[in-house]
């Protein structure tokens, strides 16, 4: 096998695959990456690690819609001159920025990937309380519906 990738992009990525070979591959539906030939995209590449985000694996699973992740990536064109984000702007190979909302985001020849600057809360008293987020700040707070001038107790966050 040739050279292995040492799995230091970010957080849900499969790591140890041979990348001259292979290419990381995600999955809206179903919120999971797969490794898949460069060649034939239809057969699965073997990979030896894997590095996990509890909090992205989390929302997948408590999400009501299809998939709430944390982090997701796209795969960048192998003739690109860099990395298009939604917006439409060219970011350099090995650029970081920040997205309107709340995302920090990485280019790599491969793909830009894009995980989340705030914690989602989870474990608060849903019928009295409403979350609220604050795009200036990527914060969430948590507040009682009837007074929102009352902050309500939260017991778990993720991501």
């Amino acid at each position: 096998m040739g050279a292995k990738a040492e799995g230091s992009a970010s957080y849900g990525h499969p790591t140890g695959f041979d990348e001259k070979k292979c290419d990381l591959a995600f999955n809206k539906d179903s919120c999971s990456y797969s490794v898949v030939e460069k060649d034939n995209p239809s057969k699965n590449c073997e990979f030896t690690g894997m590095k996990c985000f509890l909090g992205f694996l989390l929302v997948c699973l408590l999400s009501t819609s299809s998939c709430d992740a944390q982090c997701y990536a796209e795969k960048v064109s192998p003739k690109a001159k860099g990395c298009i984000d939604k917006q439409g702007t060219l970011h350099n190979f090995n650029a970081k920025w920040r997205t309107k909302d709340c995302f920090q985001c990485t280019c790599s020849k491969e793909s830009i990937n894009c995980c989340s600057l705030f914690a989602v809360p989870l474990l608060y008293d849903q019928k009295k309380c409403q979350r609220i987020f604050n795009p200036l700040t990527c914060r969430y707070t948590v507040v009682e519906k009837a007074d929102p001038s009352k902050p309500c107790k939260v017991h778990g966050w993720v991501g």
